[in-house]
């Protein structure tokens, strides 16, 4: 897409709700495209983060993928101790009382569909790293079942020349 946005002397802003880090070595560096992409953490939003885990497991990029596994083995080993013993339904209701505040990502999971509050952030991916340009002031409720989201209001986009959506 670069090459030919190079070849059609064209600059194209691009928008992907899953590029992280993990990525970033597969694609050139970008002179014509602007990639942005959208997610729960990038690394810019905690460096010292990073390196804590760059320390412990090696160097690798940390995306919200790597955030997410992470997560989910830190809040279950907290969860099983608080709860005493490995019942599900004890594991899952101290699931439900964890609050971690000193790690990135969700703070809490949601005891009505079992998912968590995520931070938002809008990022550009910049040489070999993605700038945060937007953050969400407060973690986005989780929504995965589209259960309490309104699908009748009207969300359309005004017609942009440069703009194509590709499904």
């Amino acid at each position: 897409l670069d090459e030919a946005c190079l070849r059609d002397r064209r600059t194209l802003a691009v928008l992907s709700c899953n590029f992280t880090e993990a990525e970033v070595a597969e694609v050139a560096p970008l002179r014509a495209v602007r990639l942005l992409s959208c997610g729960p953490f990038f690394e810019s939003v905690d460096l010292d983060f990073c390196a804590r885990q760059h320390l412990q497991h090696g160097a690798q990029r940390i995306s919200h993928y790597y955030i997410g596994g992470w997560r989910a083995v830190r809040l279950f080993a907290n969860s099983l101790r608080e709860a005493g013993n490995s019942e599900p339904s004890a594991v899952l209701a101290a699931l439900h009382r964890q609050h971690d505040v000193d790690s990135p990502g969700a703070r809490s999971v949601m005891a009505r569909n079992n998912h968590a509050c995520l931070p938002c952030y809008i990022a550009e991916l910049q040489q070999t790293c993605f700038q945060i340009l937007h953050r969400e002031p407060l973690p986005v409720m989780p929504d995965p079942y589209l259960s309490a989201t309104e699908l009748r209001e009207s969300r359309t986009v005004a017609a942009r020349p440069a703009l194509r959506i590709v499904k």
